[in-house]
């Protein structure tokens, strides 16, 4: 097929006037390295355009989607490795697939024979809506007493107690770096940062510079300023840590269940999980894992699963664990009880005989600002299944 050709037959996709001949043409041309240029640059020309917001069955995702991630994958590690603006090319390389995982959503929901246009709009006349957060509702609490609402301070509000409160790119910011003194001693008062259920991720930075991102849902205790000999804190709920190094102070995470050492390193932990078990996902560096007398050293791109014993996942999706400190959900191979957990929490909402539910997996990368009825608009498509909400609980209606 010419360059031209494959151009046109791009172009017709995105439009959605391909025949089904033509879709299977398309995905196998994907996998072909000759096309990978011409696939690619025709994706950075139009994927501002769409909104990659398509969920699908993990079962077509397996089938069919594996050779695009790759390609982007690729694409992806030759960029980094020629040094060329990592950064830039990784979004734009994130943006190119939710484009192609939009594709194959569409490709799905027309051969399956789902329900047309009108129809989805009969279903959705049955929701009410709930906005996406827009704002952090998180709140300080020092000492055990007093309480400080995060939005109620003004962007580049400086405090008299140690920390800092600013804004940046709408997103609230605790700092403690900048308050710390080396003349401190012993370990500062303890605070607790409490971010609940529907509100915005908060970035915290810990007297020693250590950044954490707290998810909705989740409460992180720590001290004012960390004592000589070690540095703890606390968690409930869901954090991204990129923890400064110190080869003379250990850094510990205690969750409900295990205790999670590191001297400098960036890694995901959730506690989000109604068996309670707790998620550590690393990506740089190496961290030790305490739960009783048993302990595990994790390595960069592996994830432990603690509940009674610490199990390991030696290839992890590590992007997938920290989709949500970028605005995401990813829910790919996901659990359909485990993608509406992620919901419930994100926009403070109670998913009603959640038990009940069929087991199924999909898959898809959504904006984390959506509404939730097109999140759930996007999964009775994929799924057959219809939901409604009224006030803060959704319910299944079939």
């Amino acid at each position: 097929m010419s360059s031209q050709e494959l151009i046109q037959l791009l172009e017709r996709y995105a439009a959605k006037q391909t025949s089904v001949e033509e879709e299977d043409r398309l995905v196998e041309l994907f996998s072909k390295d000759q096309y990978k240029d011409i696939i690619l640059g025709f994706l950075e020309k139009h994927w501002e355009a769409d909104t990659g917001t398509r969920l699908f069955p993990q079962a077509l995702a397996e089938e069919k989607a594996g050779s695009l991630f790759s390609l982007i994958a690729v694409a992806a590690h030759e960029q980094g490795q020629q040094k060329k603006a990592k950064t830039v090319f990784m979004r734009w390389a994130v943006a190119a697939s939710l484009v192609l995982l939009a594709g194959i959503g569409w490709i799905y929901q027309n051969r399956a024979g789902l329900a047309t246009d009108s129809a989805n709009q009969q279903k959705l006349a049955l929701l009410e809506d709930v906005a996406a957060p827009v704002r952090s509702l998180a709140v300080l609490a020092a000492d055990g007493a007093s309480r400080f609402p995060m939005q109620e301070y003004k962007s580049s509000a400086e405090t008299s107690a140690g920390y800092e409160v600013r804004e940046a790119n709408g997103k609230k910011i605790l700092d403690y770096s900048k308050g710390a003194s080396a003349s401190q001693t012993g370990v500062g008062s303890q605070h607790e940062l409490i971010n609940p259920r529907g509100s915005k991720q908060i970035i915290l930075y810990l007297s020693d510079a250590t950044k954490v991102v707290l998810n909705a849902g989740s409460r992180l205790k720590y001290p004012s300023y960390f004592a000589a000999t070690e540095r703890m804190v606390e968690l409930e709920g869901e954090a991204y840590f990129e923890v400064a190094k110190d080869k003379t102070r250990p850094f510990r995470v205690q969750t409900g269940n295990a205790v999670i050492q590191v001297l400098g390193t960036h890694f995901n932990v959730d506690t989000h999980d109604q068996q309670n078990r707790t998620a550590v996902t690393l990506l740089e560096g190496s961290i030790k894992i305490v739960k009783g007398a048993d302990d595990n050293i994790l390595y960069p791109g592996q994830k432990a699963i603690i509940a009674t014993d610490i199990d390991i996942v030696r290839e992890a999706d590590t992007t997938q664990a920290i989709a949500w400190t970028n605005d995401l959900f990813n829910f790919k191979g996901m659990e359909l009880k485990e993608i509406l957990l992620q919901i419930s929490e994100w926009y403070d909402v109670v998913v009603m005989d959640i038990e009940s539910l069929p087991e199924m997996k999909l898959s898809g990368i959504i904006s984390r600002d959506l509404p939730v009825s097109k999140i759930l608009e996007l999964i009775s498509m994929s799924s057959g299944l219809q939901f409604k909400i009224q006030g803060k609980n959704i319910s299944r209606i079939n």
